[in-house]
């Protein structure tokens, strides 16, 4: 509204008296707008403007805060990690895919290193399954399953190298892990890795195949005297 123009100010208010979905887009919107502003993210731009015209004198010394996955079990279902989320709240309508669940994996398989928590090997389970629930018989994934676990169309119009490399990329490392892990997973990962290398060599996409080389590089530093590739 127009500065001064309180008619326009008042037809404004009414509207979002009325609108509630306007209502929450602006209030979700502005939520996202001022991150920057907060005091810890203040406090941050501070202590480097304090460090830049110090020239040298100060020196910001970073403390990690502690893991919180809240988040991320909170998108997790018993099938995997939902795709979307607005803000917050996970979108179950847009369904699973098997990128966001390889990412997962990793992810998990990287907490569970760090911390030995025991509970991180459910969602590791959960994880793993889903990338097998993806694999199909000619050694390829398929990338989108809809909120009823099933394929979706998507996957005959969309080009599913990355996500088939990323899922390799965390059969790998999930097998790296072979210290920590239990050895039903470990077989479990193998079996899958080993089904998917005659589909390999149809990747195109430098990207998938630069994951791809990342989960061998893994799977093979771990193998040792098993059969590597």
């Amino acid at each position: 509204f127009d500065f001064r123009n309180s008619g326009q100010l008042a037809d404004a208010v009414i509207r979002l008296l009325n609108d509630e979905p306007l209502r929450r887009s602006i209030s979700s919107n502005t939520l996202q707008k001022i991150v920057s502003t907060a005091w810890e993210n203040s406090a941050v731009a501070h202590a480097m403007l304090f460090e830049k015209i110090s020239c040298g004198n100060i020196s910001i010394q970073y403390n990690l805060p502690s893991v919180n996955l809240n988040h991320l079990k909170k998108m997790t279902t018993e099938t995997g990690i939902i795709q979307f989320s607005k803000i917050n709240q996970p979108d179950i309508s847009s369904g699973y895919t098997l990128d966001d669940n390889a990412r997962a994996l990793i992810a998990m398989c990287m907490y569970f290193q760090l911390t030995g928590d025991e509970k991180s090997l459910h969602y590791i389970k959960l994880y793993l399954s889903f990338i097998r629930l993806c694999l199909q018989p000619a050694g390829n994934f398929l990338n989108y399953v809809d909120k009823y676990n099933r394929f979706t169309d998507q996957n005959k119009t969309t080009n599913l190298d990355d996500a088939n490399g990323r899922a390799i990329w965390a059969l790998g490392y999930l097998v790296s892990a072979k210290d920590f892990l239990p050895e039903e997973i470990m077989s479990e990962a193998i079996s899958i890795i080993k089904k998917t290398i005659p589909h390999l060599v149809t990747m195109h996409s430098t990207r998938a195949m630069a994951f791809t080389i990342k989960g061998l590089y893994y799977y093979n530093s771990a193998a040792k005297s098993q059969e590597t590739f």
